[in-house]
Order: C-alpha cells, then sequence, then structure tokens
C-alpha cells in the first residue's frame, strides 16, 4: 500500500512541476508519519510551510510559484505582476503575487498577497500546471498595481499577439461588477481608445447581447428570423421580440460602415417600420461598453406600446 501511495504522490507531484502539499499526500491516503520519514530520508524535501518536493527536482521561478500557490491552504492562484510573466507578457520580473478568496489567511515570506471576493473558476487557468489567472483577469487585477500607460501596453501586446480580444477584459469587468468598480473604470478607458476600429464577429457579437440581456433579466428573444411584407422578403433579422413587435440589430463595424452599407439598412428599417416592427440598432460599443443605457433603452421599448 505504501508503494502505491508513493507511486500516486510521484505522479500527482509530475503534475505540479515536483511540488505537493502535505494536505495532498493525506488526501491520497498517506499519513503524516510517512512525510516524517520521507523527510527524514530527503526523498521528500520541505519547498515552505506545508509544501514539498521530489528530491532532484528544478527549482525555478515557477516552482516557486507552485509552492506558493500550494502554501496557501485555501483556493488561490498565481495573480497580477506574477501572472502576466507567466503568461509571457514582456517587462514583468519574477515576481510572486497569488490571489485567494477573501477571508483567507496566507502567510508566506517573500510572496505578495492579494484577496478577492470573487475568483470563479473561469478566470483561471493552468499554465505547466500552475493555476493562473487567465490574461483578461490578469488585466483586470493590474490595472490596481500599474500605471494606466503600461497596462495600455501590455493590452496592445496581447491583442497584437492574437491572445485577447477586446471582448475578454470587458466580460470580466462586467463579472467583477461593482467590486472592482474603479478598476473596470480604468479598463474601459484603455478598449474605448482602441475600439474604433474593432469588428466584432456576428457571433461574439450576439453572444455579447444574448448574455447582457439575460443578466439584465429580459425574456429571451427569438434569434435569426426571417421578416417580409407586401412585397416580399425583406430579410434575416438578428433578435426579435414577437410580441412587442421590437426587431433588434447587432451591427458590427465590418458589414455597416460602408455608404451602401447604411444605405441597405435604412431601407430595410423602412420596410420593417412600415410592416409594424420597431427597429433597434445596438454596436459592439453599445452592448459592451454600455450595458446599462442598451438595457434602458431595451425596457423603454418593450414597456411603450407596440
Amino acid at each position: 500500500m505504501t508503494a502505491e501511495i508513493d507511486r500516486r504522490v510521484e505522479e500527482l507531484a509530475s503534475r505540479q512541476l515536483g511540488h505537493f502539499s502535505v494536505r495532498q499526500v493525506l488526501l491520497l491516503q498517506g499519513t503524516r508519519r510517512m512525510v516524517a520519514h520521507r523527510r527524514s530520508t530527503g526523498r521528500w524535501q520541505s519547498a515552505g510551510d506545508g509544501v514539498l518536493r521530489l528530491l532532484g527536482s528544478p527549482e525555478t521561478f515557477e516552482a516557486s510559484v507552485m509552492a506558493a500557490v500550494l502554501g496557501a491552504r485555501c483556493t488561490a492562484c498565481a495573480s497580477h505582476r506574477c501572472a502576466a510573466r507567466l503568461h509571457g507578457q514582456p517587462g514583468f520580473g519574477e515576481v510572486i503575487e497569488i490571489t485567494a478568496l477573501a477571508g483567507s489567511h496566507i502567510r508566506r515570506v517573500g510572496v505578495l498577497q492579494h484577496r478577492s471576493n470573487l475568483l470563479p473558476a473561469h478566470h483561471v487557468q493552468l499554465i505547466s500546471g500552475i493555476p493562473v489567472t487567465t490574461l483578461a483577469r490578469t488585466l483586470f487585477d493590474l490595472s490596481a498595481v500599474i500605471r494606466a500607460e503600461r497596462l495600455a501596453r501590455a493590452i496592445d501586446t496581447a491583442l497584437g499577439r492574437g491572445s485577447l480580444t477586446l471582448v475578454d477584459p470587458s466580460r470580466v469587468a462586467r463579472d467583477m461588477g461593482t467590486r472592482g468598480r474603479r478598476r473596470a473604470t480604468v479598463i474601459r478607458s484603455i478598449l474605448e481608445a482602441r475600439g474604433d476600429g474593432f469588428v466584432a464577429p456576428a457571433s461574439v457579437l450576439e453572444q455579447e447581447f444574448v448574455d447582457l440581456i439575460t443578466a439584465g433579466e429580459l425574456p429571451q428573444p427569438d434569434r435569426q428570423v426571417d421578416l417580409g411584407d407586401d412585397d416580399g422578403w425583406i430579410g434575416r433579422v438578428d433578435f426579435l421580440y414577437r410580441d412587442s413587435r421590437i426587431v433588434i440589430e447587432t451591427d458590427g463595424k465590418e458589414h455597416h460602415t460602408a455608404l451602401l452599407d447604411r444605405m441597405a439598412d435604412a431601407d430595410r428599417d423602412r420596410r420593417l417600420t412600415a410592416a409594424g416592427w420597431r427597429v433597434l440598432r445596438f454596436a459592439w460599443f453599445d452592448i459592451v461598453h454600455r450595458p446599462e443605457w442598451t438595457l434602458d433603452r431595451l425596457r423603454a421599448a418593450m414597456r411603450s406600446p407596440a
């Protein structure tokens, strides 16, 4: 049985840069006596309070971050400048920085510690086995500890590499809500300055709208509906509230900026209006950067008579 536990520990350590916690050993049915014996023989070595590593495991920056996360003894992950380094963002040094849920008590020398009221699973990913805040959450958190100019450069780097879209940090800001209002303001000001030429894929923009009305507790509309009038087919609309006679179009810039595109939209809106529909158009900026304005406009239309 002891050999089997050793095998399980080594398998676990192989996924965690050679590191593991005493708590994990106990969960694998090991004992404290077993831990003490292997430490005394040097087979397992101490890597901090409550954290061990296999003999011969390399002592790298990443391994030190893993040890810090394991030593937190609570839900925790690498974050802020440490996470930026692990994501490959240039200009960030080897500082160990972690975030844990509020109410946790972390005591570890040489580790910068943050607490958050919200650390959902979709804000965390694994890098080399280390739990790390996603790039979008990392950038959101960085807005509290670095200058806006430096944050803007980090965002531009991520956008240029294709590892981030303008939608990603906006979603995080919306998730955090009032918990990160000041940081959300900083993020949004940077994104607004870069959003003029942003083209949101139709599927992404429509999903953003669906997420918005879900958060606003509005009923779900019909999607991708063909409409016509006495002269024939008018077109396929993005969203439709039949009872309220409301058509909603989510406009990315790709197909709605040229003169002919605008003329076609205007003609289509005219025919829809003549057929008894009210047409609301929302751009990416409306849905992502001023969601309350978008919801208020939609609610007002739904309250007014068809």
